[in-house]
């Protein structure tokens, strides 16, 4: 973003001309041969049967993801009457709330404990995903990256603050 483009500028004697700007630094490692692990390493790591299909949605913390456990009740009853196709909820690293919140899904529903700091694991999951879901959570700019479909949702609450809204988050500027 500017800030970094600034600090190189400001702190570092980089002249302006000499800046690029193409994207998020962790992409970078999902061109490295090898790092996205297989479909059967994705599907044995998340206990899935070797012809499962699934759909990983990447959650928010409880503040910015209030609407999140209903919405993902509601896309797991969708699930349900599609046959071998299973909602796996990533939970976000910094959601200490991740079991009470998401820990009453429907049985078959796969929910990830908060994980930093496997990228690997992430690229993974993301790139075998039949679709990534997310409330504008950066999950889905991996999905791009990885060729995987995303789907961000933007639900629109005029009674929430507006930078809680979730439709908001796509004015953030990494979205841009």
């Amino acid at each position: 973003g500017q800030g970094i483009a600034d600090e190189l500028i400001r702190h570092h004697g980089v002249p302006p001309e000499r800046i690029e700007r193409v994207g998020w630094v962790q992409f970078d490692q999902y061109a490295i041969p090898d790092f996205v692990g297989s479909r059967a390493d994705a599907l044995d790591d998340l206990g899935l049967a070797p012809d499962a299909r699934y759909i990983l949605f990447g959650a928010y913390p409880e503040r910015l993801g209030r609407h999140e456990p209903e919405l993902c009740r509601q896309v797991a009853a969708l699930l349900a009457r599609v046959p071998g196709c299973i909602l796996v909820v990533r939970c976000h690293p910094l959601d200490r709330d991740w079991k009470a919140r998401f820990g009453s899904l429907p049985p078959g529903t796969v929910v990830l404990a908060p994980e930093l700091n496997r990228l690997d694991r992430l690229a993974t999951q993301v790139r075998h995903a039949a679709a990534v879901l997310s409330s504008a959570g950066t999950i889905l700019l991996d999905a791009v990256a990885l060729d995987t479909p995303a789907i961000g949702i933007a639900l629109e609450d005029e009674s929430e603050p507006y930078y809680d809204r979730v439709a908001r988050r796509y004015d953030m500027e990494h979205w841009a």
